[in-house]
């Protein structure tokens, strides 16, 4: 993928691993229950953090070692873990409200998918490897869903969810068209991450104190 000589069974795995990714993103789609979105996004996580590994191994690059496991830790295991604490103590079981059901929700996905791989395709085909046109497709597709899971969904998991699903696909895109950015960068989008669920909580917890619920259709009872 970073332009050296690997077997072709690296390839295959690496196309797998892309593709499990794209599928992660549909489960979270497909289901109501709030803890089957996190435990979705974890997995999505690993399988990043496994991609970056093996990228990591091809190009022989100290810097992709250390952003595969601070992935680990930070997307894979902090963030999940936090999600999960909050859910269970305030015992959110499901999604308050779809703007779409399921099956169709799902297939705004679809579209946005196909419509990603186009717009990859027609941008950097010309001199970019079949892989690299996959995996960037699948990262531009990643960051659609995450802007639909926020706009389609009310609860404000379900939105904070969104925005690390939107910067999975903002990762996995330039891990595999920049490869040697700098590792100070990756760090500090890592730290933006904590920024964010930290901030985003505490959000929710006053929405919770406020008007009883987590759903964002009840923040017009904030306002005043």
């Amino acid at each position: 993928m970073l332009g050296y000589s690997m077997p072709l069974y690296i390839y295959v795995i690496e196309d797998l691993l892309v593709s499990l990714v794209l599928l992660s993103s549909f489960v979270m789609l497909s289901s109501r229950w709030i803890s089957f979105y996190i435990h979705a996004y974890g997995f999505q996580s690993f399988l990043i953090f496994v991609l970056t590994l093996i990228l990591g191994i091809e190009a022989q690059s100290v810097d992709l070692y250390l952003v595969a496991f601070l992935t680990l830790f930070v997307r894979t295991i902090f963030v999940p873990y936090i999600l999960l604490k909050m859910i269970k103590k305030f015992n959110i079981k499901e999604e308050v409200k779809l703007t779409l059901k399921i099956p169709f929700s799902i297939i705004s996905g679809v579209v946005l998918t196909v419509f990603a791989y186009f717009l990859m395709y027609r941008l950097i085909s010309p001199f970019s490897t079949k892989i690299v046109v996959n995996v960037s497709s699948i990262a531009l597709s990643l960051i659609f869903v995450g802007f639909f899971m926020i706009i389609s969904r009310f609860t404000t998991i379900t939105h904070i969810l969104g925005l690390l699903v939107i910067e999975n696909g903002i990762f996995l895109l330039s891990v595999v068209v920049v490869p040697t950015l700098p590792i100070i960068v990756e760090l500090v989008v890592l730290f933006d991450i904590l920024v964010t669920v930290t901030a985003m909580l505490i959000l929710s917890m006053f929405m919770k104190m406020r008007t009883g619920s987590f759903s964002t259709s009840m923040l017009n009872r904030l306002v005043g």
